[in-house]
């Protein structure tokens, strides 16, 4: 009777672990349909539920454990850094989140690669890709040697927008050729996605037009910095917007050549403007 309850009592100190399953993104997809532009993203993470529960978010190419086994749901959010701030993910408000069904095997790894769209109560204000000409005309600078162009050098995806700066023409300021409309209340996110690539640091901003025209040029909301290679980024204007109060707003670009070089591009594609239908 004693060794009966000793092995018991074993069981009960030691119980048999479980046998993780794994799963590995290789990597993200980003599906568009006519009128979304490029299907370039910067997803970073996914957001995963097993069987309606939340595992965490993880990057491709890493496996991660999971407790479960057999026929199983999985949900999956896109997860960006918004702003370019790499401290902390936040769900892409507007991309799907995806969903499959897949049969998880104890011990062994099922590789997933996710697929998001964009949701369809969006309204894209604009999708800039340079191929033809582009929007970004307004020199707010009355400088012609520092407007925006397009070129195929180093471009990222066909023709791309271009600011060069020099030390004879150091600073450039351009906007958009048109005002927009947009939401400035909390229950609409606008957001603008960019590809780009800059020698100089680029500040992005707004400016607000009252109702007889009259603009108001705000400090820049957001900066990103001198970046070698193309990057994308996902800026929020729904706080500066918030604050602005006016009906109408430009958005513009500006930089200002660093002083230890001579020559300064600052190259641009794939700029949407997109917030939820209103």
């Amino acid at each position: 009777m004693a060794l009966i309850v000793f092995i018991y009592s074993c069981d009960i100190i030691n119980p048999e672990e479980e046998i993780p399953s794994f799963i590995e993104f290789s990597g993200f997809d980003l599906i568009v349909r006519g009128g979304e532009g490029s299907n370039s993203h910067q997803i970073t993470e996914g957001w995963i539920y097993v069987d309606n529960e939340l595992i965490g978010a993880f990057s491709p190419n890493k496996p991660f454990p999971v407790l479960a086994s057999g026929e199983s749901e999985i949900v999956v959010d896109p997860g960006i850094h918004t702003n370019g701030i790499s401290v902390a993910t936040e769900l892409y408000p507007f991309y799907t989140r995806f969903t499959t069904t897949v049969n998880l095997v104890e011990g062994e790894t099922t590789i997933i690669r996710p697929q998001f769209e964009y949701r369809e109560n969006l309204t894209f204000v604009f999708v800039q890709d340079f191929t033809d000409t582009h929007i970004f005309t307004d020199d707010l600078d009355n400088n012609t040697n520092t407007e925006m162009t397009t070129t195929l050098d180093g471009a990222f995806e066909g023709p791309s927008g271009i600011i060069s700066l020099d030390q004879d023409n150091p600073v450039s300021a351009v906007g958009t050729a048109f005002n927009y409309e947009l939401p400035n209340t909390s229950l609409g996110a606008v957001l603008m996605e960019i590809n780009y690539k800059t020698d100089a640091r680029l500040n992005i901003g707004i400016i607000g037009f009252n109702d007889f025209g009259t603009p108001e040029v705000f400090p820049p909301t957001h900066g990103l910095n001198i970046k070698e290679e193309w990057n994308k980024v996902y800026i929020d204007f729904s706080e500066a917007l918030n604050s602005s109060g006016y009906p109408s707003h430009q958005i513009y670009f500006s930089a200002t050549i660093p002083e230890d070089v001579d020559n300064a591009n600052i190259l641009f594609d794939n700029i949407k403007l997109i917030h939820f239908d209103q």
